[in-house]
């Protein structure tokens, strides 16, 4: 009898588990490699060894090993951050590049499905059509004249880009119907609207959980009201707006204070943000804990969770913030309308105007009934919703329909139907 030792045996079972890809653009700990993590974590579910291509190293990267995922980083750029015909032609260029370096790895890995979690990796689902591989593109992104951060190249690119998307993805993944619209104009046969979810463990927050929050956090546990804005640090998030609405907020109630969460990835913005903090008076009232290694840490600290925001493609924050039993005060913007109904799971307010967002916030801060009302309906949404099981279900299912329908589509060719 041939013995096998524990490491060689489950060496062994791995060599036999069929592979798949992720590419995950960010490693940064923001919304994109978040909501990656829920991706990967359907993948791995699937029984897959899950292999994950970040463009750059960064914090996240361990995450998604401590999952058991096998990192690697393959840098690629951006193709749609210019506006100019010959800023893109570059970009065209890098995306050959990145599509090269790409192609390597799929060829050794030869996976069974490449997973693209942004549309700023598509070097890797062009690689991936290159190889015969399946590919689902998942979009996140807003183009500018949505507010966005993604740049058409000139009048005719989004023509382009999206012959491009539909035409390297066997199916196309959109969290809101903002998304559909604005990067593929209208519905396609390949495309799947699957709204962003919650981590699971968010719903198992209480406000007993309020003071060590706070302490975990760094902000004093003195009895104030805390509002708290989420997410990163980037123009988009509509830091300015808000900071303005506080400075009114504050001179109507000395015992609120601010919690603003996230690093800029570019120090010149948070430098920007310090200094309106400074110029609206704020400074001793505002807390800025950088990143928060686990937000439930943050939205736990919260009294009301405010969204700000001039843009977006869905708005997870929302959804945390409903799931952590917290009232949401947020922009009428894009994703956040399709998420929020106004007056029964949070409050809406138009991006830039001042007024209405100081007077929102003085006015639910002052009403605690109304606040347990929004955010217990909002709770009981997120359960239905947006829970992290109906996501994985839906995701999945998604795979292996595509991975079956290849598979099938591969036997006929090759003449290997019973």
């Amino acid at each position: 009898m041939l013995l096998v030792s524990g490491r060689a045996h489950r060496v062994a079972q791995r060599q036999f588990r069929p592979r798949a890809l992720l590419v995950q653009s960010s490693s940064n700990p923001d919304g994109s490699a978040f909501s990656g993590l829920l991706v990967a974590r359907a993948i791995l579910s699937l029984g897959y060894e899950l292999h994950v291509a970040f463009r750059v190293p960064g914090p996240m990267c361990d995450r998604y090993e401590q999952i058991g995922c096998l990192v690697h980083v393959v840098p690629h750029e951006n193709w749609l951050a210019s506006h100019s015909a010959r800023g893109f032609v570059k970009a065209l260029l890098r995306l050959t590049r990145g599509a090269y370096l790409f192609g390597r790895l799929i060829r050794r890995l030869e996976p069974a499905f490449v997973y693209v979690n942004t549309i700023v990796s598509t070097p890797a689902a062009l690689a991936a059509r290159a190889q015969r591989s399946p590919v689902i593109l998942h979009i996140r992104e807003l183009f500018e004249e949505a507010g966005g951060e993604m740049c058409w190249p000139w009048v005719g690119g989004r023509h382009l880009v999206r012959s491009v998307v539909l035409g390297v993805a066997d199916r196309v993944v959109v969290p809101s119907h903002a998304v559909l619209a604005n990067v593929l104009g209208d519905s396609t046969a390949s495309c799947r609207l699957v709204p962003n979810a919650v981590d699971a463990r968010f719903f198992g927050m209480s406000d007993a959980d309020r003071a060590d929050c706070r302490r975990r956090l760094g902000v004093p546990d003195d009895g104030c009201f805390i509002i708290g804005v989420p997410g990163t640090l980037r123009p988009v998030k509509g830091h300015p707006f808000f900071l303005e609405a506080a400075a009114r907020v504050g001179a109507l109630d000395p015992g609120i204070r601010f919690v603003i969460a996230g690093e800029a990835p570019v120090s010149a913005y948070g430098d920007f943000v310090r200094s309106e903090i400074v110029r609206h008076g704020l400074g001793s009232r505002v807390y800025l804990p950088g990143s928060v290694p686990d937000m439930r840490d943050f939205y736990g600290a919260c009294d009301i969770v405010c969204v700000p925001s001039r843009s977006e493609s869905f708005g997870r924050c929302v959804i945390e913030a409903f799931a952590s039993g917290r009232p949401v005060v947020a922009t009428a913007v894009s994703g956040i309308t399709e998420i929020i109904q106004h007056e029964q799971t949070g409050l809406l307010v138009p991006y830039g105007d001042v007024n209405a967002m100081a007077n929102t916030l003085i006015n639910l801060r002052r009403d605690a009934a109304f606040r347990q009302q929004l955010a217990s309906r909002a709770r009981v949404i997120a359960v239905e919703r947006y829970h992290e099981c109906k996501y994985t279900r839906q995701l999945t299912g998604l795979i292996q329909s595509l991975v079956t329908k290849r598979s099938s589509s591969s036997a006929i060719r090759s003449g290997h139907v019973e």
